[in-house]
């Protein structure tokens, strides 16, 4: 899905919950999240397009990070943010709270490794 096609179906589906809202608050909210998740498919397609030039980029590099890492971070922030704001939507703040806290505690334990790579690398550059 294009940025132009995911914009007009995110305006076209707000008007549309706009003017259900004060008729139907469950099916503005089913339309939110329906249309949320057409454009999150839509966006997962482009990643995978990003994924392929990282894995041909990064190895050029000889960078200590392997794409896989890059690849469970933003397939974390994606999906995070998405059940946030699902959350926020559907009128539950807390519930969006606990899946950030969540997805930043997953980044770090994704992070981990390659913390524990450069403090080696460090470690030993000063011995």
């Amino acid at each position: 899905m294009s940025l132009s096609g995911a914009a007009a179906l995110a305006v076209f589906c707000a008007l549309i919950g706009v003017s259900l809202k004060s008729r139907s608050a469950e099916l503005t909210l089913l339309l939110s999240i329906a249309a949320g998740a057409a454009i999150f498919a839509g966006a997962v397609s482009k990643a995978q397009e990003v994924f392929s030039a990282l894995e041909r980029i990064l190895p050029m590099s000889e960078l200590p990070v392997g794409p896989e890492i890059l690849l469970r971070s933003l397939a974390v922030c994606f999906l995070g943010e998405f059940a946030a704001d699902t959350c926020r939507e559907a009128g539950a703040p807390a519930l969006a709270g606990n899946v950030e806290l969540i997805a930043k505690l997953s980044l770090l334990l994704i992070a981990l490794p390659l913390l524990i790579r450069l403090c080696e690398w460090i470690f030993g550059v000063m011995e």
